[in-house]
């Protein structure tokens, strides 16, 4: 009991260090201002004269050019996607291929087309599908087996991706390779959970995966979201502060409860009813 109170405390402290921080920050950045300069690039004009609001002011991310701002909101994005994940997988019981996967596939899908990064998935899961079932027969030493199928199926992505062009996805290299990279790292995985576990294994892995990158997706996508983390990355204190107390949570998963419906139902108070 007191180790959960310890628990609790350090996670309540975490979320209003949050807070304090993000607070901090509104107000030592509260008299800067936007002004246009000779040049017509928009510059902070630095009114403020402490050294809290230089320092808010030194690592303020809005700063960077408009690229480098928008790789920068998708990492800050991440950690959403990894509070998703452990939530899910602690509290409700859905199984994912690790913790960052969900949301880097999710990461994939905000860089390129959703529907060209759903083809991509679907061409490696499908090519690796049929290529293991074509090569067992080699009977080939595990590691070369997953090389040869991996390297044979981004081979045939190619003329998929090229099709894609044709149907109005986004093709260029720079939205769609992080997709490629992921999807290839989801194709891989799925390829090494039914070496070990089997096919039935692996499918549902993988359901569980592309059921949070889903619920991901959108955070990912919304603007407002990418613009609150990128002006107050703090609120990731509270984001640690939620996974400290998932990380505790002692209880019965959701899905276990359902699958353990049937003992319940024929308990012996049950039976004596």
């Amino acid at each position: 009991m007191k180790e959960t109170r310890r628990i609790v405390f350090v996670a309540a402290a975490l979320v209003l260090l949050g807070l304090l921080l993000v607070l901090l920050r509104t107000w030592a950045t509260a008299e800067r201002s936007l002004v246009p300069e000779k040049n017509t690039k928009a510059t902070f004009e630095e009114t403020g004269s402490s050294s809290g609001g230089r320092f808010f002011r030194a690592v303020d991310m809005r700063r960077l050019p408009a690229e480098a701002q928008k790789t920068v909101t998708l990492l800050l994005l991440l950690p959403i996607g990894i509070l998703a994940t452990a939530f899910f997988r602690n509290i409700i019981g859905v199984q994912t291929f690790g913790t960052t996967l969900p949301s880097l596939l999710a990461l994939g899908f905000a860089y390129a087309d959703p529907r060209a990064g759903l083809v991509i998935l679907a061409v490696l899961i499908s090519a690796v599908l049929a290529l293991r079932a074509l090569l067992a027969r080699l009977r080939l030493l595990m590691v070369p087996r997953l090389g040869l199928t991996m390297t044979l199926a981004l081979a045939l992505l190619a003329p998929a991706i090229a099709a894609m062009g044709q149907f109005g996805m986004k093709v260029n290299a720079a939205d769609i390779l992080p997709a490629i990279f992921v999807c290839a790292l989801v194709a891989e995985r799925v390829l090494v959970g039914m070496e070990d576990e089997g096919f039935r294994y692996a499918m549902r892995v993988l359901a569980g995966t592309l059921f949070i990158s889903l619920l991901c997706l959108p955070a990912m996508k919304w603007e407002a979201v990418g613009r609150a983390v990128l002006r107050y990355p703090e609120i990731h204190f509270g984001t640690a502060g939620l996974l400290i107390l998932i990380g505790r949570y002692p209880g019965y998963r959701l899905s276990e409860l359902w699958r353990f419906r049937s003992l319940a139902e024929n308990s012996p108070s049950e039976a004596q009813k």
